[in-house]
C-alpha cells in the first residue's frame, strides 16, 4: 500500500504536468516532488484521507517555485486532483464490472486509475486549449469558473471523506461515481450559462463605450458649428472695421488692425487646417469621423498633434466597429497620458505598403510608465475608478483577427502602437 500510494502521488504530479503542457522538470523539482510525496505517504498512515490537504499544499508550493505563476499552479492542481478522483472511481467501476475484482487496491485498479487520470488530464487540457483558442474568456469569468471548480473538488473530497467514515463499500463508491458525473455535468452547464451571461455583459459594456464615443463626436461637430458661426460674425465685424478705416482714410489704424487681429487669426486658421488636411485621404467614414473628433479634442487641450496620411486609404481589413473601437482606445489613452504629463505631442500615421496597411499612434509618455505586462491586465486603467480602457480590451477585440498584428513599444519616452492589417 505504501508503494502504491507513493507511485500514485508521482502519477498525480505527471498529471499536473500534462494539464500545464509542461513535461520538462529539473533535478531539484524531482527531489522536491519525491520529498512532498514521501511526507504525504507517511502522513497518510496517521491521518488517512486528510493527508490529501497537506499533499495539495506541498505540490502547490512546489509548482509555484517552478512556474512562478500562482494562478496557473493553483488551477492545474485543482484540475489534476479532480482527474485523480474521477480516475479512481472509474477504475473501481471498470475493475468490478470488467475484471470482476473485489480488491480496492489491486494492480489492475491501480493501472486503470493512472490511465484514466492521465486521460482526464489530457482531455481537460485539450478542451480548455480549444475553447481558449475559439472564444475569449474575461478575467471575471476565469475567476468565477476557477471558484466553481474549487467547489467541485471540495464537494468530491467531502463525499469521499463521508464514504470512508461509512465503510467505503463498492456500492458506495459506485454511488459516489454517479454523483460525481451528474455534479460535473451540472457545473459544466452552469459554466456555459455563466459564459453567456459574461459575454452579454461585455457586449453591453462595448455598446456603452460606442455610445460615449458617438456622444463625443456629436459634441465635437456641435462645437465646430459654433466656431464656424462665431467666425462668420467675426468676419462681418472685421469687414465693417475695414470699411470704416477706408472711409476715414485711417491708414495707421488699418495697419494696426491687420497686425493685431487679422494676421494672428489667419495664422491660427492656417495652423489648424494644416494639421488635419490629410483627413481627406481617409476614405473610411467611421474612422475619419473618429479621428476628426479625437484630434480636434486634443487640439483644444493644447496638445501638439500631427496627422500623416499621404495616400488614400480606402479599406482596412477589420470590421468598422472594431477598427473604431481600437483606434479610439489608442487615442483616448494617448490624450489622457499627455494630459497627465502637462505637455506633449500626439501623432497618427496611416500608410499602405504592398498588401498591408500600417496604422501608428505615437504619443509622449512618462519616463516611469508601468511595464507592458501590467498595462495588458484586463481590469487595469490609468484613469480613476477603472473608467479607462487598457491594452487588454484591445487584445480582446483583435482576438479573432488572424490577419491583424499589434506591436506595442515604449522608446525614448514615446508610447507607440503599431497596428498592421494584412489584406
Amino acid at each position: 500500500m505504501f508503494i502504491f500510494a507513493f507511485l500514485q502521488i508521482i502519477a498525480l504530479y505527471v498529471g499536473i504536468l500534462i494539464v500545464t503542457q509542461d513535461l520538462t522538470f529539473n533535478f531539484k523539482e524531482i527531489i522536491g516532488m519525491l520529498g512532498v510525496g514521501l511526507f504525504s505517504v507517511i502522513l497518510f498512515q496517521f491521518i488517512d484521507i486528510y493527508a490529501v490537504f497537506f499533499l495539495f499544499i506541498g505540490m502547490f508550493i512546489l509548482r509555484i517555485w517552478h512556474t512562478k505563476d500562482k494562478l496557473l499552479s493553483f488551477s492545474s492542481l485543482i484540475f489534476s486532483f479532480i482527474a485523480l478522483v474521477l480516475g479512481d472511481h472509474f477504475a473501481t467501476f471498470v475493475d468490478i464490472h470488467l475484471f470482476r475484482s473485489n480488491e480496492l487496491l489491486s494492480k489492475s485498479h491501480f493501472g486503470l486509475m493512472i490511465l484514466f487520470m492521465w486521460v482526464f488530464c489530457y482531455l481537460m487540457q485539450h478542451t480548455w486549449a480549444l475553447l481558449n483558442k475559439r472564444y475569449y474568456f474575461s478575467s471575471r469569468f476565469k475567476k468565477i469558473g476557477l471558484g466553481m471548480t474549487v467547489f467541485v473538488l471540495v464537494t468530491f473530497y467531502g463525499a469521499i471523506i463521508i464514504g470512508v467514515q461509512l465503510g467505503n463499500t463498492f456500492k458506495l463508491i459506485q454511488l459516489n461515481l454517479l454523483f460525481f458525473v451528474i455534479y460535473t455535468l451540472i457545473m459544466a452547464v452552469s459554466g456555459v450559462l455563466l459564459f453567456q451571461s459574461d459575454r452579454k455583459a461585455r457586449q453591453a459594456h462595448e455598446q456603452q463605450v460606442e455610445y460615449e464615443a458617438l456622444q463625443l463626436y456629436n459634441q465635437s461637430i456641435e462645437e465646430r458649428y459654433l466656431d464656424l458661426r462665431n467666425f462668420r460674425y467675426d468676419y462681418q465685424n472685421m469687414c465693417l472695421s475695414f470699411e470704416e478705416c477706408i472711409k476715414q482714410e485711417d491708414t495707421d489704424g488699418l495697419i494696426e488692425y491687420l497686425q493685431s487681429e487679422i494676421i494672428p487669426q489667419s495664422e491660427y486658421l492656417e495652423t489648424q487646417t494644416f494639421k488635419l488636411e490629410h483627413l481627406s485621404n481617409i476614405q473610411i467614414p467611421p474612422l475619419k469621423s473618429l479621428l476628426t473628433a479625437k484630434l480636434l479634442h486634443a487640439q483644444e487641450n493644447a496638445i501638439d498633434i500631427r496627422l500623416d496620411v499621404r495616400f488614400p486609404i480606402s479599406s482596412i481589413e477589420m470590421k468598422d466597429l472594431d477598427l473604431v473601437r481600437v483606434v479610439g482606445i489608442f487615442l483616448d489613452n494617448a490624450i489622457e497620458e499627455i494630459k497627465a504629463l502637462g505637455e506633449g505631442n500626439l501623432s497618427v500615421s496611416i500608410d499602405e505598403l504592398g498588401d498591408s496597411v500600417h496604422l501608428i499612434v505615437m504619443n509622449s509618455c512618462r519616463s516611469d510608465i508601468l511595464p507592458l505586462s501590467q498595462l495588458r491586465k484586463e481590469d487595469y486603467s490609468t484613469k480613476r475608478s477603472n473608467r479607462g480602457l487598457g491594452l487588454a480590451n484591445i487584445d480582446q477585440i483583435l482576438y479573432n483577427y488572424s490577419n491583424v498584428d499589434l506591436e506595442t513599444l515604449v522608446k525614448k519616452q514615446k508610447f507607440i502602437q503599431h497596428l498592421t492589417s494584412i489584406k
